[in-house]
């Protein structure tokens, strides 16, 4: 009897021990901790202003990531002719309308974004370009006159200091700003016509414009 009793306790704590082996234990959980979302960090940006393209002249910007918040790099602008005479500022003055203005420009700008160049961000920026624009025109000809062509060029200098805001989405870029600039040219220029005879034109203006900075384009 006392044999049995002892079989039967030995099998029950074995039975126990082999089920206590196969429950796992509850492991200990942690707080999940979510990473931190960080923006792709481009390098580069290209832009154009639409803004100028309604108007007819294209000008395109290349940024260049210096920093984190800095960018540095070239502007370039063309327009091929254009009705009148264009100078100035963003919204280009017609001085008389029977010619045609052939304008190209260079120039640098340096842009810093408060809170990275890759980020939605306000921005402030200043920017330096010259442009050359060439003038031509032609008169209208008739059965006793074969017409006139007319040729002049001037040259423009500009500064300007600009602030706005840009959004970015993965690839695309938005920036819209305003400032203002400060403008330096010849008060004249000539317009030489084929008959050796030549007219003079005044393109004097206010040298402090107000300007508008808006681009959209890709950043990379």
């Amino acid at each position: 009897m006392k044999h049995a009793l002892k079989s039967t306790l030995l099998v029950l704590f074995a039975s126990t021990s082999a089920w206590s082996a196969e429950v796992p234990t509850a492991a200990t959980t942690e707080p999940m901790v979510r990473a931190e979302f960080k923006p792709k960090e481009n390098k580069f940006s290209l832009r154009i202003d639409p803004l100028m393209l309604l108007l007819g002249e294209v000008n395109a910007d290349f940024q260049i990531r210096l920093t984190d918040h800095l960018s540095l790099g070239p502007t370039v602008g063309y327009m091929g002719s254009g009705d009148g005479v264009y100078y100035g500022s963003l919204v280009s003055r017609r001085v008389f309308f029977n010619d045609k203005t052939d304008r190209r420009s260079i120039g640098a700008k340096a842009v810093y974004y408060f809170n990275g160049f890759s980020r939605h961000s306000p921005y402030a920026g200043v920017s330096a370009k010259s442009s050359r624009s060439i003038v031509t025109g032609e008169s209208r000809s008739t059965l006793f006159d074969p017409g006139l062509t007319s040729k002049g060029e001037f040259s423009e200098t500009l500064g300007a200091a600009i602030g706005g805001y840009q959004w970015v989405w993965q690839s695309f870029v938005l920036n819209a700003g305003a400032g203002f600039g400060y403008y330096s040219h010849a008060e004249k220029f000539a317009l030489n016509y084929s008959d050796g005879a030549f007219s003079t034109y005044s393109i004097s203006g206010p040298p402090l414009s107000f300007l508008m900075d808006v681009g959209m384009g890709f950043t990379f």
